[in-house]
């Protein structure tokens, strides 16, 4: 049965402490470079907190756990040269437990962590034959009769339900489509529906009388499950890589608030030849913080002309013209929209290998200069930077969660407030001339001298070029690659710090 609304239920949190999203995705083969980059795109756009991927092709798949950020995982390999499922997770925020595992589905577990709550999760990877498939479906029969908690279940079915689910080619067996129809049923599980492009698979066959489209992804779930995510959304996403569209379940969506990024210098700039130009009009004066103003003011809106925004282009242009032109009422039998497609999908691959450096610049080690072409391990260290420094939800005081993202910012500022003041009156510090007995002479005429332009040059050069930000955005390579423009400014404010 297909669900014709949302329900309420009353007893549902207002808010998530973590955001958890799901995402399945049947890729047609995993061992790949091709989908290596496009994986690790949908991971950093969406977040999963669950991946499945179906028709791995891999018989071991454990490279998945060392390439991307995700701890564990369940695997059925593959058969010859097709099938192979995965589940991959992330343990800090849900545990996945209890499993069984087959073929063509695998049966979990998943307790949430920050909500307490657990459901069976089935992954699904229908076999195109008859006998399996239906062995498939008495399996899941089997489970219903068993299990009466909350259910979520999805993947690639390998049959449509309706005409309506499909575009080109023969008409659907009616047979397989009612047997399938038969276990939803049974079983009492809803369609949760979807946003996006309705057909999830193609053969993408560009001549119009070729063109078979279908959707064969879909996810399920019991009404206990849907009584507790009334606004639970599935999205289909945009194919990129694989012919099946990957499926993205959002538990509690649009729940995120996104703060505006802080200026930072990305390096990839310094290799442009007009960037030194920018430097020299911007150091004109001998005054820093006016000059990082001045800096700043000309770089941003030259970055975004030169460079253009990497990611708005890709994630908010590429992809949007994707959806309008699947969802074009002309999609079908425009040999001019789909050739405009695979032309967008070409561009979208490589605005992603552009990131390549990119990610290299982020990663913030010291041997990034060395000529280390692994893309993937900066790109991983970067991530687990992130990861590590990211603060999603608290606790305060009193044990209640605080998860919007301004009550954090309030809740913080509110803390570190609190703590470092304080009512009591300091006494004044003994001064500091009183305390010359305790210093030798040649000491207290070298913290009397004034700093020197080498000390001060020494000093900045000793800091790693790629490390840790400075407050105005800029890392230390910044100034050591431009002492010759900037170097008397620098000096200037430091001497003038320590007067």
């Amino acid at each position: 049965m297909r669900d014709n609304g949302s329900m309420h239920n009353p007893n549902l949190p207002n808010m998530m402490p973590h955001p958890i999203n799901f995402i399945i995705w049947n890729i047609r083969g995993g061992n790949n470079d091709a989908f290596s980059v496009n994986f690790r795109e949908m991971i950093d756009t969406h977040k999963p907190s669950v991946v499945t991927l179906l028709e791995t092709r891999m018989e071991n798949h454990v490279s998945l756990l060392n390439d991307f950020p995700f701890i564990q995982m369940i695997e059925v390999p593959t058969e010859g040269q097709s099938g192979g499922m995965v589940i991959l997770w992330k343990s800090d925020v849900v545990i996945v437990k209890d499993f069984v595992r087959r073929n063509q589905e695998i049966h979990a577990n998943i307790d949430v962590r920050p909500l307490n709550i657990s459901w069976l999760f089935s992954s699904i990877y229908a076999s195109t034959k008859v006998a399996n498939k239906n062995n498939l479906w008495s399996n899941i029969e089997g489970i219903y009769k068993h299990y009466k908690g909350l259910w979520l279940l999805g993947g690639d079915f390998n049959d449509t339900f309706c005409m309506d689910d499909k575009f080109g080619g023969r008409i659907i067996n009616s047979r397989h489509s009612s047997r399938l129809w038969s276990t939803v049923n049974h079983c009492n599980l809803f369609d949760l529906g979807f946003k996006g492009y309705k057909y999830t698979r193609s053969n993408h066959r560009r001549k119009s009388n070729k063109l078979i489209m279908e959707r064969l992804d879909i996810i399920f779930a019991n009404d206990n499950w849907m009584s507790l995510f009334p606004k639970a959304m599935v999205v289909h996403l945009p194919k990129t890589h694989s012919d099946h569209s990957p499926l993205l379940l959002q538990l509690f969506p649009n729940n995120i608030f996104h703060n505006g990024k802080p200026f930072r210098l990305e390096s990839i700039c310094c290799r442009h030849p007009d960037f030194v130009n920018i430097v020299r009009t911007s150091w004109q004066t001998n005054d820093l913080p006016k000059a990082q103003q001045i800096f700043k003011e000309k770089i941003i809106p030259w970055k975004n002309d030169t460079f253009g925004d990497i990611f708005k282009k890709k994630k908010k242009i590429l992809l949007a013209r994707l959806d309008g032109i699947k969802n074009s009422p002309k999609y079908h039998t425009s040999s001019f929209l789909m050739n405009l497609e695979t032309t967008l999908q070409h561009e979208y691959n490589a605005l992603l290998k552009m990131e390549e450096d990119f990610w290299k610049l982020r990663s913030r080690i010291s041997w990034c200069n060395e000529g280390d072409a692994n893309t993937r391990f900066f790109h991983s260290m970067d991530t687990n930077r992130k990861r590590i420094n990211s603060i999603m939800y608290f606790k305060d005081e009193e044990g209640n969660w605080i998860t919007d993202a301004k009550s954090i910012l309030e809740h913080t500022f509110n803390y570190f407030n609190n703590s470092y003041k304080t009512s009591k009156t300091i006494s004044k510090m003994a001064s500091f001339k009183n305390q010359k007995d305790s210093f030798k002479t040649n000491n207290l005429i070298t913290l009397d001298n004034p700093m020197t332009k080498e000390e001060i040059r020494k000093a900045i050069f000793s800091f790693k070029p790629f490390k840790a930000l400075c407050p105005d955005g800029i890392h230390p390579f910044f100034y050591q690659r431009y002492w010759n423009i900037m170097g008397d400014s620098v000096i200037k404010f430091c001497q003038d710090a320590f007067e």
